[in-house]
């Protein structure tokens, strides 16, 4: 089967172009090989030029890389300075920052001035509960607002975030969390997924009981849900602890390279692998992502499907710092029928779509005809990743979802919470065939 072509761009004025512009002189020609070649040859004046161009908050400083040509001994950024959390929320404006919609039909937005004081308010809890950097601060919760929200109060303070989806079982979480020693633990009295009302509370015992340096438990209620659970330990009630905490205002500049967040490898060898990515690198590597290589702008609309415990939960928060909304879906994406998810980026006027390959597969299977019902005008961009996405669910794509999209097939890891290869917007799509190498990476 030939790698056929499926589609080109129409916008001239992308992110990508304009950074090409900054940089021209620097590179032999126009293409993508050159500027990728000059990316990775000049690692220092690349990445600065990427600090610069994304418009990070923050005291840059030299070196920017020390130990260039040592892959193990390098550090990036070593003197530099930063606030992760200042550079997500960087508006404080009254439109929407977060848009969640649970598979129940719940709905809520969250705009930029009202998710500034939610973190600002949970950050002054943390440091009430004499939470200080470096501590560990943990949530066994599923995809909705209050999950970014306590993210972001921890990074703020310079706490490390880790987190398990809300369905993880017992052991699971135990074998993850033991390991980094967390002094708070958030986690939601209910979920649900496929019409079905899952508890969360009952497996908390069997958690603490391995947890002992524990400071707080901290339960966030479930829309739509009555508190008619009981327990028999302490915690405290998020809604209470916004109705009665003031506000953090502070942004302390951190050590670029500070630990932002712990993820974990898949356990298939053993426990699960501790992965600890660092603020800065986390930031200047997604936002390289999000404005190269996406085309991310200002008041786009990302919706990525994802759990909070899929390395894409990280990648899609940090799309905040280039000040676009992000939306949260929290459930089944099939209930109630495979057309749900299309229902919202319709509706919202999504300009970028997130998903796992196998949701696309499993359109194809069902032999889903979205553009029958859908337009999806406002949609530039899909994304899918987890695993390879195959020449015929690319054309399925262009077929029956629609025919002027980017669609970029994209993978990494997360061991480096971003990614190896990645879209790129200048550039033509073929079936089966993922775009480019990404800028800065040398592979």
């Amino acid at each position: 089967m030939t790698n056929s072509f499926l589609w080109s761009t129409e916008d001239h004025d992308t992110n990508l172009s304009q950074f090409k512009k900054k940089i021209l002189h620097k590179i032999k020609d126009t293409s993508y090989a050159s500027l990728h070649n000059w990316s990775v040859k000049n690692k220092s004046e690349f990445w600065s030029a990427i600090w610069d161009f994304t418009s990070i908050k923050g005291k840059i400083k030299q070196p920017i890389i020390e130990n260039e040509k040592s892959f193990i001994n390098s550090v990036f950024f070593k003197n530099s300075k930063l606030n992760f959390t200042e550079n997500i929320i960087q508006r404080k404006d009254r439109n929407d920052a977060i848009v969640f919609f649970s598979e129940q039909g719940f709905q809520r937005r969250i705009s930029w001035k009202k998710l500034d004081q939610n973190v600002s308010k949970i950050a002054q809890h943390f440091i009430d509960t004499n939470i200080k950097k470096g501590d560990r601060i943990v949530g066994v919760l599923p995809n909705i607002p209050e999950t970014v929200i306590a993210f972001l109060a921890a990074a703020k303070i310079g706490a490390i975030w880790s987190s398990c989806s809300a369905d993880f079982g017992p052991k699971a979480i135990i074998d993850r969390f033991k390991q980094i020693k967390p002094k708070v633990l958030l986690i939601s009295d209910y979920y649900f997924y496929n019409n079905k009302k899952i508890e969360t509370l009952s497996k908390l015992n069997e958690i603490k009981k391995e947890l002992p340096d524990l400071k707080e438990i901290i339960i966030i209620p479930y829309d739509g849900c009555n508190k008619d659970y009981q327990v028999d330990f302490l915690y405290q009630d998020w809604n209470e602890i916004l109705h009665k905490s003031n506000e953090y205002r502070n942004y302390e500049q951190f050590e670029f390279n500070i630990p932002l967040y712990i993820l974990f490898s898949s356990g298939t060898t053993g426990i699960p692998k501790c992965i600890v990515h660092g603020a800065g690198g986390s930031l200047i590597q997604h936002k390289k992502e999000h404005q190269l290589h996406c085309n991310i702008k200002k008041n786009d609309k990302i919706f990525y499907f994802t759990t909070c415990g899929w390395m894409m939960w990280n990648w899609l928060v940090s799309s905040l710092s280039s000040n676009a909304s992000i939306y949260l879906y929290d459930g089944s994406p099939f209930y109630p029928d495979t057309e749900n998810l299309f229902r919202i980026i319709e509706s919202e006027k999504i300009t970028f779509f997130g998903t796992g390959a196998k949701f696309l597969d499993y359109l194809k299977l069902n032999k889903t005809n979205v553009s029958k019902k859908y337009k999806l005008d406002h949609l530039k961009t899909i994304a899918s990743t987890g695993s390879p996405l195959v020449q015929e669910t690319f054309e399925y794509v262009y077929e029956f979802i629609k025919k002027n999209i980017h669609l970029a097939s994209i993978s990494g890891g997360t061991d480096i919470v971003s990614c190896f290869v990645l879209g790129n917007p200048n550039g033509p799509v073929y079936s089966g065939e993922i775009q480019c190498k990404g800028l800065g990476m040398d592979i």
